[in-house]
């Protein structure tokens, strides 16, 4: 029983109170979409920042274990902290949200029932179906957690052949092909549960959640909001089959490192970024945008490049407005500075290999 609740509490309440202090900075119109969303990655950020420099220097899980626990729990306390100095905590009245459900038409009703009926076969067929589906990176992913779990070494194991083998850079660099072993490592559940079920079902909400804040920033009236979910939802539903397609990285091996950069993390910052640029620079925004951008880093080492393109595109083309803020352009150096680093590291240690 304590396992169940301690996957709730690292996967539900963590990440959503990790998220909430950036409300204030971003103030979102779907603020607790948005601070999940938040949450999730400042989670996977401080796995990086953690795991990275023990994997290089060639550590071991139980380190890591130990560490990101008590800075993830360090963390927490901030989050509350922080809160409570802002009054954001007095401000969770859960009588207001009950009235504003109040004012809902009969036919928003209607949509958000659809949503969550189409968002429920979804999660269930994750439960069930895809405890089955293998993906070809299993074979390579799986093994490396589980060896980490077993203390065999982080990274230094071939999953093919199970020799031992030089540390594999490329790996190391990206810290989320080790998560499933710490959340293994402290629920007790296997770590093809993890990935198959676990992290499964967290993603799917997750990728929904990133959507709905989306929709609270491109579209105005709150039933046209509604009504993009159930698009959305049927979209996913419907697009499974392609192997090629993003639908297939939400509801085939979601686990993947690319497919949570594609599927949520890069809506987040492209909606974050172009919301942004309608204000003026702010350092705490680049400081927001240096998170994500290392938690880009944490999923795959060469996606990482994504957050670069989604931060310069938006940026080169607000040059051509009438209104424009040269200052938007500082947005780069914040985004670019941890995928530079790690992409250098990389090509520096190849070349001395």
């Amino acid at each position: 029983m304590l396992r169940y609740c301690w996957l709730v509490l690292f996967m539900g309440i963590v990440p959503l109170l990790l998220g909430l202090p950036w409300v204030d900075v971003i103030r979102p119109k779907h603020k607790y979409a948005f601070s999940y969303s938040t949450g999730f990655f400042m989670v996977l950020t401080l796995y990086e920042l953690v795991g990275v420099p023990i994997s290089l220097n060639h550590g071991k899980l139980s380190t890591i274990v130990l560490l990101y626990s008590v800075l993830l729990m360090n963390a927490c306390g901030i989050s509350i902290w922080v809160m409570w100095k802002k009054r954001m905590i007095h401000g969770m009245n859960t009588i207001k949200m009950v009235e504003k459900t109040k004012s809902f038409h009969w036919t928003e009703w209607i949509y958000m029932v659809a949503f969550f009926v189409i968002l429920g076969l979804q999660l269930y067929r994750g439960l069930t179906y895809d405890l089955s589906y293998m993906s070809y990176d299993d074979a390579t992913y799986t093994p490396l957690s589980t060896d980490a779990l077993l203390e065999h070494g982080l990274l230094t194991v071939d999953p093919h052949t199970g020799e031992g083998t030089v540390l594999i850079t490329k790996l190391a660099l990206s810290m989320w092909h080790l998560f499933p072993a710490y959340i293994s490592a402290l629920s007790d559940f296997s770590v093809t549960t993890i990935e198959h079920t676990v992290q499964y079902i967290q993603l799917i909400i997750l990728a929904y959640a990133t959507y709905w804040f989306v929709a609270g920033e491109v579209i105005k009236r709150r039933d046209n909001q509604l009504i993009f979910m159930v698009v959305i939802a049927l979209f996913y539903w419907f697009g499974y089959h392609s192997h090629y397609s993003l639908t297939f990285r939400l509801l085939g091996p979601n686990y993947q490192g690319k497919a949570v950069l594609a599927v949520s993390l890069t809506p987040l910052v492209l909606t974050v970024l172009i919301k942004e640029l309608e204000k003026e620079y702010s350092r705490t925004t680049g400081i927001y945008l240096l998170l994500l951008s290392v938690a880009g880093l944490s999923l795959t080492l060469w996606g990482a490049g994504t957050i670069v393109v989604i931060v310069l595109v938006p940026l080169l083309l607000s040059i051509f407005r009438k209104d424009r803020v040269w200052k938007h352009l500082l947005y780069a150096p914040w985004s670019l500075l941890m995928p530079a680093l790690g992409f250098g590291y990389y090509l520096i240690n190849n070349m001395a290999v």
